[in-house]
């Protein structure tokens, strides 16, 4: 809650700052760019608690896994393969009518980075247009279907 605070004080101080310092003529559009973040500032709070239900969750781990170097790596790896899954399943729905299963593999590297989607495979029939916007999408060479 101080961060909060000093944070809209701030603000408030480096807008009166720049309205005092700007040009008479641009005193009105300074006001109203400062007005903008200051307002910004105020709303960042709510935005938090919007993204926490839509944004990407990043799961919490145990102190027994904090002794992995790679559990905090798969924990990762495990929730972009479901948001990866779940989106190819929603998009080939929403854009072509069809109901399919995904499977996604996810590639990292030995310094244990995310490096993207390896693979694909689908359990359905897809249509050549609805593979190649899949592969532009995701960065694959082809999908693979079972």
């Amino acid at each position: 809650m101080k961060a909060y605070i000093l944070m809209i004080l701030g603000a408030a101080v480096l807008s009166a700052f720049a309205s005092v310092m700007a040009p008479e003529k641009w005193r009105s559009y300074v006001r109203l760019v400062t007005g903008v973040v200051i307002l910004s500032c105020a709303a960042s709070p709510i935005a938090g608690l919007l993204s926490e239900n839509g944004g990407f969750h990043i799961p919490e781990l145990s102190s027994a896994q904090s002794y992995d170097n790679r559990a905090y790596t798969r924990a990762v790896e495990e929730e972009l393969t479901k948001r990866v899954e779940e989106d190819i399943e929603a998009r080939m729905e929403r854009r072509y009518g069809i109901n399919i299963s995904a499977k996604a593999l996810i590639n990292i590297n030995e310094n244990n980075e995310i490096e993207g989607v390896e693979r694909i495979t689908v359990r359905g029939r897809l249509p050549d247009a609805a593979k190649r916007e899949l592969c532009g999408i995701y960065g694959v060479d082809m999908i693979y279907e079972e």
